[in-house]
């Protein structure tokens, strides 16, 4: 029999994608003969690589020398959104807060939100009129899905608190007196407060 060589080629895809058709280089043939093999990738659909192995049929006119070659799978990017919890509510001299944020998954993927990474305590929290934000950024979430790459967009959460009225009433105090060629004075004032949280 004859040498012949058949060197698989290596392929790729990106992950859930279809596989492309696989090829092969044979060298070695004689005038118009054909050689008879099928090329098979390892099974698996995961992020990895796997082998491009040669099933030979019958070439009884040949010795078949075979190199392998390498299937690899790599990731598909995603962009997934973060967005923190917001809120707004009146001052009331206690410390108020929001927590939380939701998960914006692209369609099409098959990562599911509980393979997202995040905050544990993801909280705004104040006592006094004003705007108090959570903090969440880009570093705070990582996924344990290995067939993404992972593209986060963080909308921060948000706690506004607004002001309340209140009204104040200085009154001055009054003192009627007779006249007695004395100086006489009124002293002092009076505050009435509407808003007893106001102090």
């Amino acid at each position: 029999p004859a040498p012949v060589t058949i060197t698989v080629e290596s392929a790729t895809k990106v992950y859930g994608e279809a596989d492309p058709i696989l090829f092969a280089t044979v060298e070695g043939l004689i005038g118009d003969d054909v050689l008879d093999y099928t090329l098979n990738r390892e099974p698996g659909d995961t992020v990895g690589e796997y082998a491009i192995t040669v099933t030979l049929g019958d070439n009884p006119n040949y010795n078949v020398a075979v190199t392998n070659g390498t299937f690899t799978i790599t990731k598909a990017d995603a962009i997934v959104t973060i967005t923190g919890a917001t809120g707004t509510t009146d001052y009331n001299g206690s410390e108020q807060q929001v927590s939380g944020y939701t998960v914006s998954l692209p369609q099409g993927v098959t990562m599911t939100e509980n393979e997202i990474i995040g905050p544990a305590n993801a909280v705004a929290a104040g006592t006094d009129a004003g705007t108090y934000n959570m903090g969440l950024s880009v570093d705070d979430f990582t996924t344990i899905n290995n067939n993404y790459r992972v593209i986060f967009e963080v909308e921060d959460g948000s706690l506004t608190i607004h002001k309340i009225n209140a009204s104040v009433t200085i009154t001055g105090r009054h003192n009627t007196s007779v006249y007695d060629g004395q100086e006489h004075v009124a002293e002092g004032y009076d505050v009435e407060i509407s808003e007893p949280l106001y102090t």
